[in-house]
């Protein structure tokens, strides 16, 4: 294996693109009904990490698929990411309402992990969305041998 080959692959598994990626699109989330106003950043940091992270391993899995197979798992992730998206809401509904603290606290956390599960999977639809609309071009203009 010739070096620009192992430089090549490593760079194709380097996160960084991925990361800015992942990082733009939950940035459009902020300050919306998805996070908490008062939440810590490492809820977002850490749906941003876990995207990322999962992202490189399924571009490696996933980039042998066809270009269907993908778009039905990006729409699958949709799925969850509204499922997601609709619990955040309820956990905003929910804290407007009078709880003792302890169920004040108890919801905070669960609206901290479904924005984690939300970002997370918010990432992931669109790689797979992403990956879907790329194979279908490059099938688009593959010419026959």
């Amino acid at each position: 294996m010739a070096l620009k080959e192992i430089f090549d692959f490593i760079g194709s598994v380097t996160p960084s693109l991925l990361q800015d990626w992942v990082a733009a699109w939950a940035e459009i989330f902020k300050n919306t009904f998805v996070m908490r106003p008062d939440a810590d950043s490492q809820v977002v940091l850490t749906g941003m990490a876990l995207a990322t992270l999962f992202g490189v391993f399924f571009v490696l899995v996933f980039s042998g698929y066809s270009a269907s197979l993908l778009r039905k798992i990006a729409l699958s992730a949709a799925v969850v990411t509204f499922v997601l998206f609709v619990g955040c809401n309820v956990m905003r509904v929910s804290l407007a309402y009078q709880h003792s603290r302890e169920t004040i606290e108890l919801l905070k956390t669960v609206w901290d992990y479904l924005t984690i599960g939300f970002v997370f999977s918010m990432g992931l639809m669109v790689l797979f969305a992403a990956m879907s609309a790329f194979k279908a071009a490059v099938s688009a203009f593959k010419t026959p041998d």
